[in-house]
C-alpha cells in the first residue's frame, strides 16, 4: 500500500454565492508533470474537499492532456465505489462512480488510487457536482 498525498489546493470546499444557485459544481486542475516525484502508483491522493450539507450527485474526471504511460486513477471518499479505473493516457471524460448520490453532512475528501504506472504528464480536471443545502434553524 502506498503513501496519501494531498493536492487539494483548499480545505473548506467552494460555496455558491447566497440566493443565486444552490447546485454546485466543484473543479479542480491537475497537471501530473507540476507534482512532485509525479503521481506515483500505489499512492492515494486527494484531489478536492467536498463541502458539508453536501448532496455529491455526479463525480468525474477529465482528462485534458493525455500520459504517455498506461497510468490509471479511480475517484473515491473511501465508501464511494469506483465505478472504475480512468486510464489517464487518452483524452476524454470519465463518469467515475456508482452508488451516488451520497448526503455529506460533515463534508468529505475525494481521492484517487493511482495504478497501473506512474502518471508523470498528463493533465486533468476532478469534478464534482451536487446539491448544496441550506442550513436552517
Amino acid at each position: 500500500m502506498g503513501t496519501t498525498i494531498d493536492l487539494r489546493k483548499e480545505t473548506v470546499g467552494r460555496v455558491p454565492v447566497e440566493g443565486i444557485s444552490q447546485r454546485v459544481v466543484i473543479e479542480e486542475h491537475f497537471d501530473a508533470a507540476l507534482v512532485s516525484g509525479n503521481l506515483v502508483s500505489g499512492n492515494t491522493y486527494n484531489y478536492l474537499t467536498i463541502p458539508e450539507n453536501f448532496i455529491l450527485t455526479n463525480a468525474n474526471i477529465r482528462v485534458k492532456s493525455a500520459d504517455g504511460g498506461a497510468g490509471t486513477s479511480t475517484l473515491t471518499d473511501g465508501t464511494i465505489v469506483p465505478l472504475a479505473a480512468q486510464i489517464m493516457n487518452a483524452e476524454g471524460a470519465f463518469y467515475g462512480t456508482t452508488n451516488l448520490p451520497k448526503y455529506y453532512e460533515t463534508g468529505g475528501v475525494l481521492s484517487g488510487v493511482i495504478a497501473a504506472a506512474n502518471i508523470t504528464t498528463a493533465k486533468f480536471d476532478v469534478i464534482v457536482e451536487g446539491i448544496l443545502l441550506s442550513e436552517h434553524g
